[in-house]
């Protein structure tokens, strides 16, 4: 589903245009690039949690498609995205 699809759904079950949704969606969006900006973990319950984590510095080893093992590492720390579908959501797609 994209932006439009979801603001067109939104706005039909509510009574609301689809600019104002367009608008309530865009201030949501900002809200949450902030938080995660912040270091903050944003949750819609019963649905999505968004984060950040931190990878600790190491060292690994690898085998390539042509049998050459390839050393590496990562010198320093890095944060990452964390996304993930709360346990309601995951069983719904089980199903």
């Amino acid at each position: 589903m994209k932006k439009k699809d979801l603001i067109k759904r939104v706005a039909d079950n509510c009574d609301y245009s689809q600019r104002q949704v367009e608008e309530m969606y865009d201030a949501l969006k900002d809200v949450v690039e902030d938080a995660i900006a912040d270091g903050e973990e944003f949750k819609l319950l019963g649905f999505i949690k968004i984060g950040t984590r931190v990878l600790n510095p190491r060292k690994g080893k690898m085998t390539n498609r042509f049998g050459d093992i390839i050393e590496w590492e990562r010198t320093k720390a890095i944060t990452v995205p964390t996304v993930g579908l709360t346990q309601y959501i995951t069983k719904r797609f089980k199903q």
